[in-house]
């Protein structure tokens, strides 16, 4: 696009001395077809699908050329398959929770906490453009995700129904989810904005429970639930070559629909522990990424 900008204008400035070609209906030939002038052949021509370039009298000719292969050159050079290793910390949760067992029941949320997490990624990168060209503005990726995130010593605030305090009761969470994600980069140089969405599934595990208040209805033992999981993202890729980037990213990861079977001292109740809505996660990420 810029490329075609920059000719306009040229073809605009030589305007005194141009025959602009035009599109050969009657053979339906995809070559220009040029004119003359008073002062002899064209110097530009008009492609059928807008491009303007230099005719082959033109002492730009030959750059245009050059530039051509180039841009040939580093499209098919281009790598476009890529996988990445993140790592950072989630660094809140926050979510209300219900539960009941025993006859008691409770409600509140999860404390804030802060925790641990780490990605891999595959991927594809196609060009939204000309896939010849060197200099496209958008790209689009979809890539595979596996996630994993550890929070430690989770509390859930609230009481129970006679106004006992929960707090005391904390167990470690962790999450395993699978994602797939769609991404559209904006491809300035060496520096790679970008911004994604992801949608998949995730296995949740409430490890280490910890009674105190809660001995009289928290799990005694590790549980699992699942849930779908979704999430939004944002960051930057930094490429140091064809096939090193760094980037950074900030993003947000909900669970919706998750739920434990409650257990009371080892025995399984009728009851359960769930979330009341989205389960949030707040992630700042770094990692490396390499294209091929």
């Amino acid at each position: 696009m810029k490329d075609q900008i920059k000719n306009l204008i040229k073809t605009l400035v030589a305007l005194p001395v141009l025959s602009l070609t035009v599109q050969d209906t009657v053979s339906g030939g995809a070559a220009p077809q040029t004119g003359s002038n008073y002062q002899g052949a064209a110097l530009y021509e008009i492609f059928p699908d807008g491009n303007i370039v230099p005719a082959p009298n033109n002492p730009r000719h030959a750059d245009y050329q050059r530039q051509q292969i180039a841009f040939r050159a580093a499209a098919e050079t281009r790598k476009d398959a890529y996988l990445s290793l993140g790592y950072g910390v989630n660094a809140a949760q926050q979510g209300d929770w219900s539960c009941e067992g025993e006859g008691n029941r409770a409600e509140g949320g999860l404390k804030s906490s802060v925790g641990y997490a780490a990605n891999f990624r595959g991927g594809y990168t196609w060009q939204l453009g000309d896939a010849d060209a060197k200099d496209n503005l958008l790209a689009l990726s979809l890539e595979g995700e596996m996630l994993y995130t550890w929070n430690p010593g989770v509390k859930i605030k609230g009481a129970f129904a006679d106004g006992a305090p929960t707090e005391s009761g904390k167990f470690d969470l962790h999450i395993w989810a699978l994602m797939v994600n769609p991404i559209l980069r904006f491809q300035l140089g060496k520096f790679v904005p970008y911004v994604g969405v992801g949608i998949g599934g995730a296995l949740v595990l409430a490890a280490n429970p910890v009674d105190g208040s809660m001995g009289r209805l928290i799990w005694s033992d590790s549980r699992y639930g699942a849930a779908f999981a979704f999430q939004g993202m944002t960051g930057f890729d930094y490429y140091f070559n064809d096939s090193w980037s760094i980037f950074t990213e900030y993003k947000y990861l909900g669970l919706a629909g998750l739920n434990f079977n409650q257990y009371v001292n080892g025995n399984k109740t009728d009851d359960d522990l769930k979330t009341k809505d989205i389960l949030g996660n707040h992630l700042l990420m770094v990692g490396v990424r390499w294209h091929f």
